[in-house]
């Protein structure tokens, strides 16, 4: 007998089982949770699919696959549980240590140890070594690659991703012509012109800007998001072709004459459309979008997020803006089939943003000078604005920061927290590294008693006051969630720096004799 559709009805649990597996797939990781609390059979279907349980696992860690194709998700799942146990366990092993010389800036970007020297006195160079290929306590076989020929470079940007490194210098023209800024763009590996770029030389407009204070470049796929500020307040926007060498001006800013010299307002890439722009001198945070796919780019502005209101003697410099690094290339899978090991997985996403605000008095007679280190969970700021609307809305603090953010004080002098892929060092005696993913966090929490002995504290949830006079309210609540992790057996006495991510983590120390010390731990 054929049953009428008019007259029964079905519910998501009567669907079938590969039905239901395809279905929930498609869900993001924080419904996908919620979804298993619905009934029993959802809740068993997802546990019991290896295929499901590798999407929430690799979405909970906000990571891309680089595992070949025919690697079963039972491997998978295995690994990237492995790669959780590393963190929440702090398993670090020295690997290598090397002297160095206080002019090198390092930096790492998908196994490759990276250094810029950018020093008055010395040849402008970088150099780099493949962690990924160099066996433990053997030598490591730095490459080094000078670009003296290059007149006058300022700023080094590397996308070893792209094999790409990206040279912004300063060109002096005839009076009255200004400063001319100049891109150049070569091979990572070896220093030559890049083969994927039409003009391996580009230049930016030169009536735009007369003197140049201030140049930085950002490697967003096949662009580079260019800032340049001069020394009479104004700062222009960018947009280059590292292929085609095509030029595109977004915008310029009129910066206000303060008492202090102007600092230039800091570009932060979210994703691919979404940036950050960080203006100093300014109570807000300014959320821009940036259109690639028309035949004009354009970076528009969404929607500007308040900060906490400050007395009228202050305003606040944002001098310090981190982040962890994001590839943005498609096809740097490829490039690891030539190197020794093989990472199975790489960051996806930029989970969290660091700012250091300091707050300075408009007038001689206030003499206090805080400062705040903000913590954002770029989820939670994403979820606040609504892109599709057609003003531009301005969100109050209250609307979008105490979920937001965590805001810890900070003094001169002492330790700014790091990115260490997702997660951030906040301190090195003991090392404590520090993870504001609140999926993380919750599941860290839900899987504490299934866990040998971590040195993972407790999450933390509640929220939490910093006072301070600067502020309109004399405090500001925040409540992103967080857990910390402590390795006692890890003690940086004469740490001077560091840099980390997702494998490895860099110890710069002091030496005796005025150079540095480098030790590399690997995680895992």
């Amino acid at each position: 007998m054929l049953l009428d559709p008019r007259t029964v009805t079905f519910t998501l649990p009567d669907f079938p089982t590969e039905l239901l597996i395809r279905i929930l797939s498609y869900l993001p990781a924080v419904d996908l949770c919620a979804v298993q609390r619905t009934c029993r059979r959802i809740h068993s279907i997802v546990t019991d699919s290896s295929y499901l349980q590798y999407i929430l696992l690799a979405q909970i860690n906000g990571v891309d696959d680089l595992l070949p194709p025919n690697c079963p998700f039972s491997e998978r799942i295995e690994l990237l549980r492995n790669h959780e146990k590393s963190w929440n366990n702090l398993q670090l092993n020295a690997s290598h240590e090397f002297p160095s010389t206080m002019n090198h800036l390092y930096h790492l970007q998908d196994g490759y140890l990276v250094y810029n020297l950018r020093h008055v006195a010395s040849t402008p160079q970088y150099g780099y070594v493949d962690l990924r290929s160099a066996d433990p306590n053997e030598e490591l076989r730095w490459v080094h690659i000078s670009v003296e020929h290059i007149p006058t470079p300022v700023w080094i940007e590397s996308a070893v991703d792209h094999n790409l490194v990206v040279v912004l210098s300063f060109r002096t023209q005839p009076i009255k012509s200004g400063t001319l800024v100049e891109l150049t763009f070569l091979e990572f590996t070896t220093g030559a012109p890049h083969p994927l770029s039409a003009k391996p030389n580009v230049q930016l407009p030169s009536n735009t800007i007369l003197d140049v204070a201030y140049a930085a470049a950002d490697v967003l796929g096949d662009y580079v998001l260019t800032t340049v500020m001069s020394g009479r307040d104004l700062c222009c926007f960018y947009l280059v072709s590292w292929k085609s060498g095509a030029v595109t001006f977004l915008r310029e800013i009129e910066l206000p004459n303060r008492l202090m010299p102007p600092w230039a307002p800091r570009v932060v890439i979210m994703d691919n459309s979404f940036i950050m722009l960080v203006n100093c001198w300014m109570t807000y945070l300014e959320i821009c979008k940036l259109e690639l796919a028309s035949p004009d780019p354009r970076l528009q502005t969404v929607c500007f997020l308040e900060l906490p209101a400050l007395e009228l003697y202050a305003f606040a410099v944002v001098s310090t803006v981190s982040k962890e690094w994001i590839p943005t290339s498609e096809h740097d899978a490829q490039s690891q089939l030539t190197r020794k090991r093989i990472a199975p997985f790489r960051s996806s996403r930029v989970g969290t943003i660091g700012l250091l605000l300091e707050y300075e008095p408009c007038t001689p007679s206030v003499r206090e000078r805080p400062g705040c280190w903000m913590t954002v969970s770029v989820a939670s700021l994403l979820s606040a604005i609504h892109p599709g609307t057609s003003d531009v809305p301005t969100i109050p603090w209250a609307a979008w920061g105490p979920a937001a953010t965590r805001i810890s004080l900070y003094r001169w002098g002492s330790i700014l927290p790091r990115p260490a892929g997702p997660f951030w060092i906040i301190d090195v005696s003991p090392l404590v590294v520090r993870d504001y993913d609140p999926l993380r966090t919750r599941r860290a929490r839900s899987m504490a008693e299934d866990r040998s002995p971590s040195p993972s504290r407790p999450p933390v949830f509640s929220s939490t006051k910093v006072l301070g006079q600067h502020w309109v309210a004399g405090e500001v609540e925040t409540r992103l969630p967080f857990r910390d992790v402590v390795e006692k057996n890890v003690r940086l006495e004469r740490y001077i720096g560091f840099v980390a991510d997702r494998e490895w983590i860099i110890e710069i120390s002091a030496r005796g004799d005025g150079t540095t010390n480098v030790v590399v731990y690997h995680v895992g």
